[in-house]
C-alpha cells in the first residue's frame, strides 16, 4: 500500500502557555480519530515539523513517541511515523469504581460490577475491574492498561464534573453513570423517574410532595419538579426541597445522617408536605431514624415513593411504593453505549423501564393476613 506523505499543519496553532507536546499529540490524535488521517499515512519527518513550528525536536519526538503509545502510530526506521490501522470490536474493557463510590459501601455499585464482568464474559471481552484508592492506586491501573492498548474502552461508575477529566485524558471512550450533559452517559434522574415518582404519590391521594436527594442537581433540575408534580396536580414549593447543597461536603459519603437531617429540616418548616420523593435507597435507613425521633407516623403524616434498584434486597419499615430501575438492565445499557462508542457511531440514549411497585412492611403484610383469615390463629 503507497503511504501519503502528510505535511500539512496550517489548522495547528500553538499556544505557548500550555505544553507544546500535549498540543502536538492532541492534533495529531484528533485528525486521526475523526478520520482525516487514514492507516498508512506518514507524518512529515520531526526534524521537519519541529522547523516549521519553531520548536525543539525532542517535543515533537515526545508527542509522536505518546501516540505511539495509543495504539494509533507506528514508528518505523527511515520510513517515519505512520498511522496505525485501528482493530475493530472491543478486546478488552475496564470497569472503573472511584473511590468515593466505595465509600458509601452501595450495594448497587458492587451489584452493577457483577452484571457487567459477567456480560463481557458471555461476549468474550476481557474485563478489567479496578476499584480506586486515596493514593490512585486503582487510577494509575486504569492508566497502564491504556496506555498499554489493552482496553478499547471504559466504563466509569460515577462520571462527576471534577472527575471527566481524568477519563478524558485516558483518550479512549468511556461512558458511566451521571447527570453531566454530554452524550457518553446514562441518567437515572430523569424527568421521566421524577413523573413516576409523581404519579405514586398521587394515586396515594397526595396533594403535595417535597424531595431528598444526596446529589447537587442540575440547573434544570427544579423546572423539571414543577413541571412534573403540576402534572399529576401536585404542589411543590423549593423550601420542601433537600439536596446535596445543604451539606457542606461536595460528595455525601453519609447518607444516613444526610436523611436524618433533611427529615429534621423539614419538621422545622411552618407547612410540610404530605408526600416525598426519596432518590436513593440507601436514604432510608436515616429518614426511618429520623421518624422514629420524631414521632412521625407513615402513611399518616407522609407518603412517599422511594428510587429503588429491583435486584437490591432492601426491607422498608414503613408503607411505601416502590420506583424501580433494574441494575441488569442498567449494566447492559452501558456495554452497548460503549459498544456503539468503539464503533464509531454516536451511542443510543437508553429507555430504561421504571416500574411502580407498591411495598407493604414483611410484619404488617402477615398481621393483616392473619386478620384476614379468622381461622389462622386455632389453626397455628
Amino acid at each position: 500500500m503507497r503511504m501519503r506523505q502528510q505535511n500539512s499543519t496550517s489548522t495547528l496553532r500553538l499556544d505557548p502557555e500550555r505544553s507544546i507536546r500535549s498540543q502536538i499529540a492532541g492534533y495529531y490524535r484528533d485528525r486521526i480519530v475523526r478520520g482525516e488521517l487514514h492507516p498508512g499515512d506518514r507524518l512529515p519527518p520531526a526534524r521537519t515539523l519541529a522547523r516549521e513550528l519553531g520548536v525543539a525536536e525532542a517535543n515533537v519526538h515526545h508527542a509522536f513517541g505518546k501516540l505511539a503509545g495509543e495504539g494509533l502510530l507506528i514508528r518505523r526506521p527511515r520510513a517515519g511515523s505512520v498511522v496505525a490501522r485501528r482493530e475493530p470490536g472491543l478486546r478488552g474493557v475496564a470497569v472503573f469504581v472511584p473511590w468515593r463510590s466505595l465509600m458509601r459501601g452501595e450495594e448497587f455499585t458492587r451489584l452493577l460490577v457483577r452484571f457487567l464482568a459477567a456480560r463481557f464474559e458471555e461476549s468474550g471481552v476481557e474485563c478489567h475491574v479496578l476499584y480506586d484508592t486515596p493514593g490512585g492506586t486503582g487510577w494509575n491501573g486504569l492508566r497502564r492498561l491504556a496506555s498499554e492498548r489493552r482496553i478499547q474502552g471504559v466504563i466509569c461508575r460515577t462520571i462527576e464534573p471534577d472527575e471527566l477529566k481524568f477519563y478524558q485524558a485516558l483518550h479512549l471512550p468511556f461512558t458511566g453513570i451521571g447527570s453531566l450533559r454530554i452524550a457518553n452517559r446514562i441518567s437515572l434522574l430523569t424527568a421521566e423517574l421524577i413523573g413516576k415518582m409523581a404519579e405514586a404519590l398521587r394515586a396515594t391521594g397526595c396533594r403535595s410532595f417535597g424531595v431528598i436527594i444526596p446529589e447537587r442537581p442540575a440547573p434544570g433540575f427544579l423546572p423539571v419538579l414543577r413541571r412534573c408534580g403540576a402534572a399529576a396536580a401536585l404542589e411543590f414549593r423549593e423550601e420542601w426541597l433537600y439536596d446535596g447543597s445543604h451539606s457542606a461536603e461536595s460528595f455525601i459519603v453519609d447518607r444516613a445522617a444526610f436523611a436524618w437531617n433533611a427529615v429534621a429540616h423539614l419538621n422545622t418548616l411552618r407547612r410540610r408536605p404530605e408526600g416525598l420523593m426519596l432518590f436513593s435507597d440507601d436514604l432510608v435507613e436515616g429518614v426511618t431514624m429520623a421518624f422514629y425521633r420524631a414521632g412521625v407516623r407513615v402513611p399518616q403524616d407522609y407518603r412517599l415513593a422511594i428510587h429503588h434498584t429491583r435486584e437490591n434486597p432492601v426491607i422498608f419499615p414503613f408503607a411505601c411504593t416502590l420506583v424501580q430501575h433494574s441494575i441488569a438492565e442498567i449494566a447492559g445499557a452501558l456495554a452497548e453505549q460503549l459498544a456503539d462508542l468503539c464503533s464509531g457511531k454516536v451511542p443510543r440514549a437508553p429507555a430504561l423501564d421504571i416500574a411502580l411497585t407498591p411495598y407493604t412492611p414483611p410484619v404488617i403484610a402477615a398481621v393483616e393476613s392473619r386478620n384476614d383469615d379468622p381461622q389462622g390463629e386455632s389453626r397455628a
